[in-house]
């Protein structure tokens, strides 16, 4: 009898810490404490697909009005050629089937166009006529949506190639990506330099649009 009531008593307790310990291990888990894959946080991984679109989105926004403000400065200083040369640059299509293939010569592009640009708008002897100030208004909320977008860049970028490196088959596939997004700090900080210039000129040539500009640059750099 005192057999059978201590067999009880030690299964009754084995039964507890079993009980307990599996509760234990349960909460730990869902609090992200579990191993990767079985429940608990093993540590965030960035969504490939999502960071690749994300990026490729806010890139074509950036390049695509980026350009036409500096066509349209390109036309205001009078040089009617490298505006037609820019122009004549395919934008970036999001409704092609892989639009991040497009983004390594469209950021090769766009940082040539940009520094060709600033050169112009640096050029001691610039004059803005009466035709070259409506050219240049024109500039103007292109110049601030890109820079907007541009701004954001760097960060999303970085976020994009950290995603890449961790995916050998993705770093077959997007070595072109892998090659430019390094870049995109550089490009910004250029593609803002610009920006600045051109409210800069703007300013002393009472151009339209300029205090829109330069508000919005206020709020970034």
């Amino acid at each position: 009898m005192l057999k059978n009531i201590k067999n009880t008593f030690i299964v009754f307790i084995l039964s507890s810490f079993i009980m307990t310990s599996v509760s234990h291990s349960m909460a730990h888990n869902k609090k992200g404490g579990g191993l990767p894959g079985l429940g608990g946080g093993g540590g965030s991984k960035v969504d490939l697909s999502e960071a690749k679109s994300k990026f490729t989105a806010l890139f074509a926004v950036a390049f695509n009005d980026y350009v036409d403000a500096l066509a349209y400065l390109n036309d205001a200083a009078g040089n009617k050629e490298a505006a037609a040369k820019i122009r004549s640059q395919a934008k970036i299509d999001l409704k092609a089937k892989n639009p991040e293939n497009q983004i390594a010569a469209s950021a090769n592009f766009l940082s040539d166009s940009t520094a060709s640009t600033k050169k112009i708008l640096e050029a001691k002897d610039l004059v803005i006529s009466a035709e070259g100030k409506v050219a240049y208004a024109k500039a103007m909320p292109h110049i601030i949506k890109g820079t907007i977008a541009a701004i954001k860049m760097p960060k999303e970028g970085k976020n994009l190639l950290d995603g890449i490196k961790s995916d050998k088959m993705a770093m077959a596939k997007m070595s072109g990506l892998v090659k430019v997004l390094p870049k995109m700090p550089e490009l910004v900080k250029n593609m803002t330099e610009v920006a600045k210039l051109t409210v800069t000129i703007g300013k002393k040539n009472n151009i339209d649009g300029v205090k829109d500009a330069e508000k919005e640059f206020s709020k970034l750099f």
